[in-house]
């Protein structure tokens, strides 16, 4: 925590400036505050134009209102068009106070920059507004030249600094409050320096709240919003009339009220849609104390009762984002949730090991509904929001046990085993890359509860092709790096091995799952993940081959890749093709990445071997059954140890 708070104070630092008893507050800047700083401060609200935005935050957005094309070939560039970020001139918090509150108190603190020479060995730099500026290769020169000075200069005595002095300000006012609804009041900001410059003030408004929203705040609840304004006279240079490092901090003696989710009033929710009225439930307990307007905001403290008094704006905003755990095997006794393990079931040990993790499902349903029978602060919607969300569990808790029920099936039983068998051999594969050991000197694979939950929760409905799950779409939801991809992969693998064992001939083959995906770099990682799978699946059918165990059909299983012609081959190609897009074709591509592997891409847009982490040379990809008249386009790892080098190929489908 040490090291992210001096993170973020050296962020501060560095965007902002510094703030009141910083050890830099009287700093001095070698440039103009508006080119060394990029946000904290305001702008005169009558600056001329040249001042009013900054020339370096211009955007360039698609005439469509996106930040990007489809990615499609063969697609027009969109047009672009030009947006300035417009500098502000004011900030303001926005605050409900009680009924006893006559009056809050601000402290506005900022600071003014002044040119500062005390030799005065010249002008002050021409002010070009805010911005990085320009290197001058000449100003560059000069620099360099002044720094190497000759020997006879160096004992030269030091001459006094030149640059931006700052004067840290800040002024408390006590603020009357006005009757609700009336005009706003503007209040000025006292300024007792000696070289002050005017022209700071608050302005203030109040409001009554309304009646749709008040039924959840005290009675006599009223909305405050002081706003900061930069009302100075603009100066020649911009920095002159500016206020940096400016924030507003409000205090009231009674404490802020606490603001909840004011959209959802009970009538409202009742007709919200369903992520609102969830939203509702989960975060009834939740609320702020201040919305920040033109910047963020946030509590100084709040104590322990709940109640805060002070508020402040901020340029920087932070939040805690809590970490979001999952059940390790130990919590849930009986359970069986190691992948190799699973793989060994039988049918007479399929109910004791998977039994277990449904009905510790249950009962913490059961938990659940009984903390919602005696909350007494749950509204009517809510309580009926949580009985709804109870019954969707039970439901979620029955498909469970009708997949473990499933498995008595001698069919489904096999593939769940082959499944567990071939998702635990990617995961030592993996895992060993990343220690750089043995697959067996690695722990042994296990399922996370609600992975393995998620499983046996879809096995009926993909097992059943007249199933009422099949009308069904299951959203898993879990943060990054929680082990969603391996859920899904499981459920892959599961169905793609009980279509080979259901239909072992050619039936057996085909597409079965379709994974898609809305980022690129993301595609690849999933491409890579998913075909160390197919690779665990793909050794798991030739080792069947001639045994007992059972066939997985005499097609390899097999992974695909279709991104567009820029990233894959569309066609094969060959000597002599004239047809339109050539220069996208496997021939034309493999031929560049052999002839130079190091300026030219791969054929395709994976870089290592999926199944070994070797990285894939000009020697990998084999155009087959020759250059001159290629059918396919084969990848071979070059790694001799690896399952997937001379004559067994990787199973990954490149071509279009």
């Amino acid at each position: 925590l040490n090291v992210r708070s001096e993170l973020v104070d050296a962020l501060r630092l560095d965007l902002v400036g510094p703030w009141p008893g910083h050890a830099f507050e009287r700093e001095l800047l070698k440039e103009a505050p508006g080119r060394w700083y990029l946000t904290g401060y305001l702008i005169p609200e009558s600056a001329p134009e040249s001042q009013k935005f900054d020339p370096c935050s211009t955007e360039q957005t698609d005439a469509a209102g996106d930040a990007g094309g489809t990615g499609d070939d063969d697609s027009a560039a969109p047009e672009k068009i030009v947006q300035r970020s417009f500098l502000p001139s004011s900030l303001g918090l926005s605050q409900l106070v009680p009924e006893a509150t006559t009056h809050v108190t601000a402290e506005v603190t900022w600071g003014d920059y002044h040119w500062e020479d005390p030799e005065s060995r010249g002008a002050e730099p021409e002010d070009h507004g805010p911005g990085v500026p320009d290197v001058d290769p000449q100003e560059t020169e000069a620099v360099s030249a002044e720094v190497q000075q000759p020997a006879s200069m160096q004992d030269a005595p030091t001459r006094a600094p030149k640059g931006y002095r700052r004067v840290p300000k800040v002024a408390t006012v006590s603020i009357p409050l006005p009757e609700p609804g009336g005009k706003p009041v503007s209040i000025p900001i006292p300024d007792t320096h000696p070289n002050a410059i005017p022209g700071l003030r608050l302005v203030v408004s109040v409001r009554s709240m309304p009646a749709q929203t008040s039924q959840r705040l005290p009675a006599g609840t009223r909305m405050v919003c002081v706003f900061v304004v930069n009302s100075r006279e603009p100066a020649e240079r911009a920095y002159q009339s500016n206020a940096f490092q400016v924030q507003l901090k409000l205090r009231c003696e009674e404490g802020f009220v606490a603001r909840p989710d004011l959209r959802s009033g009970s009538d409202a929710v009742r007709q919200a849609d369903l992520d609102e009225q969830i939203a509702d439930l989960h975060y009834r307990r939740e609320c702020d104390y201040v919305s920040g307007l033109g910047c963020a905001a946030e509590p100084v403290q709040v104590d322990p009762d709940g109640a805060c008094r002070e508020v402040r704006s901020c340029w920087i905003p932070g939040a805690a984002v809590e970490f979001t755990g999952h059940l390790e095997s130990s919590a849930i006794p009986g359970a069986e949730l190691r992948m190799e393990a699973l793989a060994g079931l039988t049918h007479a040990t399929t109910s004791t090991a998977l039994a277990p993790l449904v009905a510790h499902y249950r009962a913490w349903i059961d938990g659940q509904e009984a903390a919602v029978g005696c909350d007494a602060t749950l509204e009517d919607s809510q309580r009926a929001t949580a009985r709804d969300l109870i019954a969707n569990a039970r439901r979620a808790a029955d498909r469970m046990m009708e997949g473990v029920e499933l498995l008595s099936s001698p069919e489904a039983l096999e593939a769940f085993r082959v499944a567990n068998k071939a998702m635990a051999r990617q995961a030592r594969q993996r895992e060993a890359q990343r220690k750089g050991c043995a697959p067996a000197e690695v722990a042994a694979p296990a399922w996370r509860a609600f992975q393995l939950g998620f499983l046996l929760l879809n096995l009926a409905g993909i097992a059943k092709p007249e199933h009422g799950d099949r009308q069904v779409v299951d959203l898993l939801f879990f943060p990054t790096g929680g082990g969603k991809t391996e859920a899904y992969l499981g459920l892959a693998a599961f169905s793609l091995v009980l279509r080979r064992l259901r239909h072992p001939g050619v039936r057996g083959a085909g597409m079965d799952v379709l994974m898609r995906y809305t980022l690129r770099l993301l595609t690849l990682d999933q491409l890579s993940r998913a075909a160390a799978l197919i690779c665990a699946l793909e050794l798991e059918r030739k080792e069947r081959q001639g045994t007992q165990e059972g066939s997985l059909g005499d097609w390899p299983f097999e992974i695909g890749l279709w991104v567009g012609s820029a990233a894959t081959p569309n066609r094969m190609g060959g000597p002599g093709d004239k047809q339109p897009g050539q220069e996208y074709t496997a021939y034309n591509r493999t031929r560049k990445f052999k002839s130079n592997s190091k300026s030219n891409p791969s054929p395709i847009p994976l870089e290592n071997c999926p199944w070994c982490g070797q990285k894939f040379d000009s020697g990998a990809f084999h155009l087959v059954p020759d250059d001159k008249r290629p059918k396919d386009l084969r990848i071979v790892c070059q790694n001799s140890n690896c399952a997937f080098t001379g004559n067994n190929a990787l199973p990954i489908v490149s071509v279009d």
